[in-house]
């Protein structure tokens, strides 16, 4: 089976969601499909608008032409070295960039003044000119209009100006722009020698004053140096600076013993008052030199030599022995007594010392505080004296340099004047001859069409923007969430060009209409299926929405199928499926309902394929109250036993209640819509009412839709045809007529 050309934008295997979106006033619009569907008028506007476009061109060109002449300028900057090399043009090498830009700006401002253009509107050359006389000696309209003509603009990245004027006489452009350039020039180089002269004066003063300072300073300093002798003045300050620093250091080593020695004399009085002095060595030797404490040291030296005798000679425990332990015993403890007597007696003798030194250290710190003063007070003397000429001395330099300066200033400055390249503006080249810049072909006709082609299109696409109607299947996905299950097409899109759809499965099954409502079929099969739904509502919002077309041809494909299907016709108001069939439409579902005739006696029997079919019955015996009764939720009832799918077709269900009261009864709805008929708004709000209702909806078929007004599928559309030719040459031509639609038919 060939693939429906649409469906890929047809079909969503999304099961429906049930939500129904909001409809937005504005439509989306492909602008590629937008250029297929007007692409006549947009070239038929395309070609009007280069005509339109050429005879503007023309007639602006015999009755208001614009000839411009230009001239250039160039901002050198100046020179900042006179003794430089002569600089490139556009050099900067004096003006910084935020300089040279702000400099350029007040230099297009005088260009464009009312002085300049006076100035150039004074000329005899430019008096000549056909433009100036056409003011007829005005010259304040002449003024007014030169201004207003006249452009001068830097060229963007350089540091050029850019001068032009532009009238309606090819001739008098270069001659008006080059009368400005040679005003605006003359009067910046009058302007410029003021400034330098003035320049010149002002630094000729400054340097009668510098010199006039200098000779003041280099006085000072002579009468300084005769006054203080200043070779004798160094010499003094170098020995008063040796003498200080002699004295300076012999306070500082009295300072330091006298510290030191304080630290030890507090330590020496607390020892002597508690008993607890360490004595030295040297202190110790001492003592034990003392002849008090020599004489006991023979004593004892004598006694142990007895002892030793007497133990040698008695032993050790002889009581002589004894005796002579004691009496060594005894001379010790005397010895030592005298030796603490002596070492007492050195302490003392010590912290008297100590105290001795303090005195005399802090008396020779006191002495030789005054000697440090005067010192002190001399080099300070000195030194002021020296600080004070080395000032002097420095500000002779400074005032030496500040002429030197200035003199150097005046000699640059007079080089500078006489350098050609000195000048901060310049003109590149003279006026060009003059050109036309108004009209011009190459602006006008490619303006004037984008402009009307941009207008035709603009307009195309705000009424395809504001255009309500559902044309495509985008369209439809705008509406709601809810599964669009196919899309059937115009006639006009069949290549075959059928002339009816009735029943066009089964007369035309190998057609592109056919293979479409297969495609619906298959897409409805999968849901139908897995929720295994029988009664099925086909529902349009508004008449003529093809809802019996695509019943009828949907019933037949089902029963091709191999399904037990009976189409039902409920819509009382306007009947079509007994005509579609070729059937009587009495009796029918009214006279079943009602209990005056049984189902078979009413239902009619179709063979090819095998299906059936129950009209309306008696039209003007319906109401809506017999669909709401229990008679017609049982013959329902009854009928689900006998067939896999009971397909109703309702009528629309915005003008007629019945279809929301069959739908309360139906297992699910289908919604056709009438493509390039129905509105967004229209589908959403009954989409609406059904969600409200908790009406399941299968889905919704976009009926007869067209490529030219809702997608890219007449190729498609013609692939499949020549497709389908290729595989019929071989075996023969299709028959051209359907069958009768009543072969077949019984009750």
């Amino acid at each position: 089976m060939i693939a429906n050309p649409l469906s890929s934008e047809a079909t969503n295997d999304t099961p429906p969601s049930g939500s129904v979106s909001r409809v937005g006033r504005f439509t989306p619009v492909d602008p590629l499909r937008l250029m297929r569907q007007y692409a006549t008028l947009l070239v038929i506007t395309s070609v009007l608008s280069v005509i339109l476009g050429v005879g503007l061109w023309w007639l602006l060109r015999q009755y208001s032409p614009r000839y411009t002449s230009v001239s250039q300028l160039t901002i050198t900057g100046g020179i900042s070295d006179p003794y430089q090399l002569m600089q490139q043009s556009g050099g900067v090498s004096q003006l910084g960039v935020s300089l040279i830009d702000t400099f350029i700006k007040n230099q297009i401002v005088r260009i464009t003044s009312d002085e300049v253009v006076d100035g150039a509107l004074k000329r005899d050359d430019v008096r000549a000119t056909k433009w100036f006389r056409s003011f007829k000696g005005d010259t304040q309209d002449a003024r007014s209009a030169l201004q207003k003509m006249m452009s001068a603009d830097r060229i963007k990245g350089s540091t050029l100006i850019g001068v032009s004027f532009s009238t309606w006489e090819i001739t008098d452009p270069p001659v008006i722009v080059d009368a400005v350039v040679q005003v605006y020039l003359e009067r910046l180089a009058v302007e410029s020698g003021r400034e330098s002269d003035d320049v010149r004066r002002a630094l000729v003063r400054e340097r009668d004053r510098a010199e006039e300072h200098r000779r003041q300073i280099e006085e000072q300093l002579k009468q300084f140096t005769i006054l203080n002798d200043l070779s004798a003045l160094e010499t003094r300050n170098h020995e008063a600076n040796i003498a200080y620093k002699a004295l300076a250091e012999q306070r500082t080593e009295l300072e330091l013993e006298l510290q030191a020695v304080r630290e030890v004399y507090p330590a020496l009085v607390n020892a002597q008052k508690s008993g607890t002095v360490n004595f030295t060595p040297q202190q110790l030797a001492l003592a034990d030199a003392d002849p008090s404490v020599a004489a006991r040291n023979e004593r004892l030296l004598s006694l142990r030599e007895q002892r030793e005798v007497m133990r040698d000679r008695l032993g050790p425990q002889h009581r002589m022995v004894r005796q002579i332990d004691l009496q060594i015993q005894a001379t010790e403890e005397e010895k030592k007594r005298q030796i603490d007597h002596v070492l007492r007696r050195l302490s003392a003798s010590q912290l008297e010392q100590t105290k001795q030194l303090i005195d005399s250290l802090q008396a020779q710190l006191q002495a030789l505080q005054p000697r440090v003063d005067e010192a002190h007070a001399q080099l300070r003397d000195l030194g002021l004296k020296l600080e004070e000429h080395a000032r002097i001395k420095e500000r002779a330099n400074d005032a030496a340099k500040r002429y030197a300066k200035v003199d150097e200033l005046l000699n640059a400055m007079r080089i500078q004047t006489d350098r050609p390249d000195s000048t901060q503006v310049r003109q590149v080249f003279r006026a060009t001859q003059a050109e036309l810049t108004f009209p011009r072909v190459i602006i006008i006709v490619p303006g004037i069409t984008l402009f009307l082609v941009g207008l035709v299109g603009g307009l195309v696409f705000l009424k395809e923007s504001l255009d309500q109607r559902v044309k495509s299947p985008a369209d439809v996905t705008m509406i709601s969430d809810y599964t669009l299950l196919g899309v059937i097409p115009d006639t006009a899109e069949d290549p075959s060009n059928p002339s009816y759809v009735e029943g066009i499965v089964r007369v035309s099954p190998s057609g592109l209409m056919a293979e479409s409502f297969r495609q619906v079929r298959a897409a409805m099969s999968v849901p139908i299926e897995r929720n295994k739904h029988q009664v099925l509502l086909m529902v349009g919002a508004q008449p003529q929405s093809g809802t019996s077309v695509v019943a009828n041809n949907l019933a037949i494909s089902m029963a091709y199928e191999g399904r037990r299907v009976l189409l039902l016709d409920a819509n009382y108001r306007q009947p079509a499926q007994h005509r579609l069939f070729g059937v009587t439409t009495e009796p029918g579902l009214i006279e079943v309902v009602r209990g005056v005739m049984a189902f078979d006696d009413a239902v009619v029997h179709i063979d090819t394929p095998a299906m059936d079919i129950l009209p309306i019955g008696r039209a003007s015996d319906g109401a809506p109250e017999i669909f709401e009764g229990e008679a017609f939720g049982k013959l329902l009832d009854e009928l689900r036993s006998r067939y896999d799918l009971i397909m109703i077709d309702a009528p629309p269900a915005l003008l007629a209640t019945d279809s929301m009261v069959m739908a309360k009864r139906a297992d699910a709805a289908v919604v056709v819509v009438r493509a390039m008929e129905d509105m967004r708004g229209m589908i959403g709000r009954l989409l609406r009412q059904f969600s409200s209702q908790r009406i399941e909806v299968l889905g919704l078929i976009l009926n007869r839709a067209r490529s030219s007004a809702g997608g890219y599928f007449r190729k498609n559309y013609q692939a499949f045809y020549r497709y389908h030719q290729a595989g019929t040459d071989g075996v023969g031509k299709s028959k051209s007529k359907p069958e009768p639609a009543e072969a077949g038919v019984e009750r």
